[in-house]
């Protein structure tokens, strides 16, 4: 879950960053939505797995 908040961390810094920036919108939405995309699959993977882990121990108590 670390590694899904220090990349949740630096996707915030990059897309504050594009908006600081100012540059253009099409180019903002070109590589911003990937890495949401990206962050987001691998945050619902981490909870997943979490969950899975929690219930597989209260079977085997």
């Amino acid at each position: 879950m670390c590694k899904v908040r220090r990349f949740g961390a630096l996707l915030g810094v990059f897309v504050l960053g594009m908006i600081l920036g100012a540059l253009n919108s099409q180019l903002l939405a070109i590589l911003g939505v990937p890495l949401f995309l990206i962050f987001f699959m691998a945050y619902e993977e981490a909870n997943y797995t979490r969950k899975n882990i929690r219930s597989r121990r209260m079977i085997n108590e």
